[in-house]
């Protein structure tokens, strides 16, 4: 058994009430559901270890009220490519009260907009960490990120560009080798006479 509280807003009357407790008591997994004209607030009991906070915001905006949100940014360190991002996102989405989840690869933040429960802050950070081999840090607005973590990922960074180059220079090697063995004899260079073995070269170094 759980319990989790929604932050209502547009609530105006008893009838506003009872629609609203009404429609929550009809969201699978809920014993039962509260609501308060005074507090706009909205305490929902639920069975089992998930509540259905995704399924509760819909139907409470449904009948036409809102819900308060929070919203969290993350830096995010370890990822490399779109398929990173695709797993951090999905790990975060997971989350059943995170309601929307943007991760860019470029700024290495990840921005999560969730209905308020008990440590949902350190639930997405370990959300994040647990997508596979990334470290998240949540970023408080007076705070910042901390430098112990700035320093890594800048270095981390640094490596990633020291790898591209290290790719590039490979890559224009080996394709001067190709150019040279296929089009040799618009150039003064050597000779491979036998086409078997001059495919061969080309197919390897391709």
């Amino acid at each position: 058994m759980g319990e989790f509280t929604l932050q209502l807003s547009g609530l105006k009357c008893a009838s506003c009430i009872d629609r609203v407790e009404k429609a929550l008591r009809e969201v699978p997994g809920v014993v039962s559901a509260a609501a308060n004209l005074a507090t706009e607030k909205a305490v929902i009991r639920h069975e089992g270890d998930v509540p259905p906070v995704r399924e509760s915001l819909r139907i409470v905006r449904g009948l036409g009220y809102e819900a308060v949100t929070q919203k969290v940014d993350l830096a995010v360190q370890g990822m490399g490519c779109a398929s990173c991002v695709g797993k951090v996102e999905k790990a975060l989405i997971g989350l059943p009260f995170v309601v929307d989840a943007r991760v860019n690869l470029a700024t290495a933040r990840a921005s999560v907009t969730f209905v308020p429960v008990q440590e949902a802050r350190e639930k997405i950070r370990r959300a994040v960490e647990g997508a596979g081999g990334y470290r998240g840090v949540v970023l408080e607005e007076e705070e910042g990120v901390d430098p112990g973590f700035a320093d890594a990922l800048e270095a981390s960074e640094q490596r990633e560009a020291v790898g591209l180059k290290r790719c590039l220079w490979v890559a224009l090697i080996l394709s001067g080798l190709v150019m040279a063995v296929s089009m040799g004899d618009m150039f003064p260079l050597p000779q491979i006479p036998d086409p078997v073995v001059r495919n061969l070269i080309l197919l390897l170094l391709s």
